[in-house]
């Protein structure tokens, strides 16, 4: 899609075979963009993957059980780009390993909806119980007190995924500020 708010759903519409040519460039528009294990494992591979959400508040979703999305790992992150909201909430518990490099860069370009945040340097992850977060060097975050979703949804968007009825964490090192759902 090349305008408006897409949906792929690459865990299975695109290659069952994990070969690493899925190529998702969402373009305009807040996309969601959903992984199964199989995607993910083909981003840690040699190969030409790439996941682009494109300009808007974007979602990559991991669809399944036991996942690790690990953008700690310099091939991982350097395919996907242009994604505001990691939504692990899947069919079970998954993990995403993050550190500030990664949420450093993984929103890309600002949208400018908002006047006291900067959405280039936003990340908002959304999960469930049983699902883990892992930031890199995390004695070097500064962690914010628990905010309600409803609030953060006001305060810097709805279109950012906050969930109403949850509570979310502030973890910011230099400039950058990643949400996460303290279920």
């Amino acid at each position: 899609g090349t305008d408006g708010d897409d949906s792929f759903n690459i865990a299975t519409a695109a290659t069952t075979t994990a070969t690493g040519t899925d190529r998702v460039i969402a373009g305009a528009g807040n996309d969601t963009v959903t992984l199964n294990g199989s995607n993910i494992a083909a981003l840690a591979a040699a190969n030409t993957m790439v996941l682009d959400g494109g300009t808007g508040v974007n979602t990559l979703k991991l669809d399944g059980t036991g996942q690790t999305m690990d953008l700690t790992n310099a091939t991982v992150a350097g395919k996907v780009k242009n994604f505001s909201i990691i939504d692990l909430t899947g069919t079970g518990n998954n993990t995403l390993k993050l550190d500030w490099q990664a949420a450093n860069t993984l929103s890309g370009a600002a949208n400018v909806t908002t006047t006291a945040v900067n959405e280039a340097k936003l990340l908002v992850v959304n999960g469930n119980s049983g699902d883990a977060v892992q930031l890199a060097n995390l004695s070097q975050w500064t962690v914010g007190a628990a905010e309600a979703g409803d609030m953060l949804a006001t305060q810097l968007g709805s279109q950012h995924g906050f969930t109403a009825g949850q509570s979310y964490k502030a973890y910011t090192l230099n400039g950058v500020t990643v949400y996460v759902n303290t279920a």
